[in-house]
């Protein structure tokens, strides 16, 4: 289904993750019909504008960082609709991921294999993807997503966490964890 609600299931399992790069989305009636009202980031460029723009990153290790985290949660929550107008970036090259309507998919497989492009993580959301149980994800979905949501997105953090902790053992905690 492709569902607006999803922003809000995005937003809450990035806040629990400690993802700060979703913009705060909320569930808002008007004029009786409910939908979701998201902050807008101001003064911002999509993907595709940069790209066609030819604008080069503040900092390119930083901006690497910032792509691995976005495949990473896109994995994680089956976002099979990512392009380069729904990546925002700010005056300060922060990147932003919005619309996520069509994610959270009742797969138990992952997106892609992430092999092809998941090098590193983020050290703090690592730790809480790895250390958080089921029923707090759970606990913070519950509002948003169906039963069979919520149980491929947990079937899929697991598939996440064993291909992250075999590249940390394989390469070293090092080469994969990163601090911002």
């Amino acid at each position: 289904r492709d569902d607006n609600i999803f922003e809000c299931a995005a937003y809450a399992l990035s806040g629990i993750l400690g993802i700060n790069n979703i913009p705060p989305v909320v569930i808002r009636k008007v004029k009786g019909k409910t939908g979701t009202a998201q902050i807008w980031i101001e003064h911002a460029m999509t993907e595709g504008d940069r790209r066609k723009k030819k604008v080069a990153p503040f900092d390119p290790v930083r901006w690497a960082q910032d792509w691995q985290m976005v495949e990473m949660f896109d994995n994680l929550i089956y976002n099979d609709d990512r392009n380069s107008g729904n990546i925002i970036i700010d005056q300060t090259f922060n990147v932003w991921m919005i619309d996520h309507t069509r994610a959270f998919r009742e797969y138990s497989d992952l997106r892609e294999s992430p092999e092809k492009y998941l090098k590193q993580v983020e050290r703090g959301v690592w730790n809480r993807l790895r250390t958080l149980d089921d029923e707090a994800i759970e606990r913070v979905l519950d509002p948003f997503l169906q039963v069979y949501e919520i149980e491929g997105l947990l079937k899929r953090r697991q598939k996440l966490v064993a291909f992250i902790q075999g590249l940390i053992d394989k390469i070293g905690e090092d080469a994969v964890l990163f601090s911002w």
